[in-house]
């Protein structure tokens, strides 16, 4: 019982520093808690942005790909392919291109078998506009990434909108 405590005051002690952007009290809280009894998918993600946000990309890889395997386990489909399109755009821009055009085309199986529209339609649209402007095809890329702007509108999903509009500028 008091093990089950000490657990719980770390994650609630992890989710307020992330809640306050101190991300290596955030970090530190998390991954302790995480040693003593598995994060759940939500803390996960939380433990994992804070990885990331401490210039910790390999841990925030690895970190996020639990994210996805919990997501996955929990019954959540989009969630995980949110997951795996950060891995993508994370790997891509390391030049690792293979494992990213893996995890891109894993995030469009899980959203194509959801049948419905979604804000993860949207993420998918990132690479599509990224290829583009590898190609010199910067029309098709601003297409894309307005296209992707839309999505992230329609569905209130702010850091779509905020990564297409920012696309958008660069070309």
């Amino acid at each position: 019982m008091a093990e089950r405590r000490e657990v719980r005051g770390h994650v609630e002690r992890g989710r307020a520093s992330y809640a306050g952007r101190a991300w290596s009290d955030a970090q530190a809280a998390l991954a302790e808690a995480d040693r003593e009894a598995p994060l759940g998918a939500v803390d996960l993600e939380l433990l994992a942005t804070s990885l990331y946000m401490l210039g910790r990309v390999d841990d925030f890889l690895d970190m996020l790909e639990r994210a996805h395997q919990a997501r996955l386990d929990c019954g959540e489909p989009l969630r995980a392919a949110r997951c795996a399109f950060y891995l993508g755009v994370n790997l891509a821009l390391r030049g690792e291109m293979g494992p990213a055009t893996g995890w891109f085309a894993r995030a469009q199986r899980l959203v194509d078998r959801e049948e419905r529209d979604c804000a993860e339609r949207g993420y998918l649209l990132m690479p599509v506009a990224l290829q583009h402007e590898a190609t010199g095809d910067y029309e098709a890329a601003y297409a894309a990434a307005s296209a992707a702007a839309e999505v992230g509108e329609r569905f209130r999903d702010m850091d779509l909108f905020c990564l297409a509009v920012h696309t958008q500028g660069s070309l």
